[in-house]
């Protein structure tokens, strides 16, 4: 608290951090910059698809980021498993990228119990770290982008790096609805209202079986990327905030 009311200038990463410390510390608006983080306007669409990461199956659903215990990697894991075991649905492969090891995840050792325990082998993968040509040629390849970050006020109002990357690659995302994730992805995700793996698991399916949603959200989220979501966009204001220490 001492150091923000000392400070000349605060950067904050989005609208929502920026209201929340406002209404907490009572600062002035004219002290804020937002910075985005935001992918780079790169050659991340032109890295080539693989269908062989669907390892035989019709679709392939992507998570990519931490994993940590607010994430909702366990989610994934029960949707999954009630896709297989009460839907009959199993003609998907889902892969979960990002650390896997103790040390940045310390929530894994239970996600890779559940794992087991739920004998998804067939159907999900950890991959670990992987390449960033790695990471955009599975981005490219899937068919959905998973974010179903848990409801705690940090996630709520946080910007969530993944939902930035699967607009980068034209990737329909389905995510809880928070508050920032409903502003970060608008239109490109579809979202679940009750925070449930069923619910999460249905909508998957409902994604799956309607090609044109997909393409829809597929558009808007390049779209997205391309005009605002963009690390050229964001480091604008990143330039502003430094010309006040001439």
């Amino acid at each position: 608290e001492i150091n923000i009311s000392l400070a000349n200038f605060i950067v904050v990463t989005n609208q929502s951090y920026k209201e929340y410390l406002i209404k907490k510390y009572k600062i002035a608006d004219d002290k804020f910059f937002i910075v985005r983080n935001a992918p780079e306007l790169d050659n991340r669409l032109e890295i080539p698809s693989d269908e062989k990461l669907k390892k035989g199956k019709s679709s392939l659903l992507v998570f990519f980021g931490m994993m940590g215990e607010d994430d909702g990697v366990d989610v994934i894991l029960k949707s999954c498993n009630y896709l297989i075991k009460e839907k009959n649905f199993s003609d998907f492969y889902c892969c979960l990228i990002g650390p896997d090891n103790i040390e940045r995840s310390p929530f894994i050792g239970e996600l890779k119990k559940m794992h087991k325990e739920l004998s998804l082998e067939e159907n999900v993968k950890f991959t670990g770290y992987l390449s960033w040509d790695e990471i955009h040629s599975y981005l490219n390849t899937a068919d959905i982008g998973l974010s179903p970050d848990l409801f705690t006020l940090q996630n709520n109002i946080s910007t969530m790096i993944k939902i930035m990357e699967y607009m980068s690659h034209g990737l329909p995302i389905l995510s809880f609805s928070l508050k920032e994730n409903k502003y970060s992805a608008g239109e490109a995700a579809l979202y679940c209202d009750s925070f449930d793996y069923k619910e999460y698991a249905e909508k998957i399916v409902y994604m799956l079986n309607d090609k044109n949603i997909l393409k829809e959200k597929a558009k808007i989220g390049l779209e997205r990327y391309r005009g605002t979501f963009n690390w050229e966009n964001s480091k604008v204001n990143l330039v502003s905030l430094y010309s006040n220490f001439k």
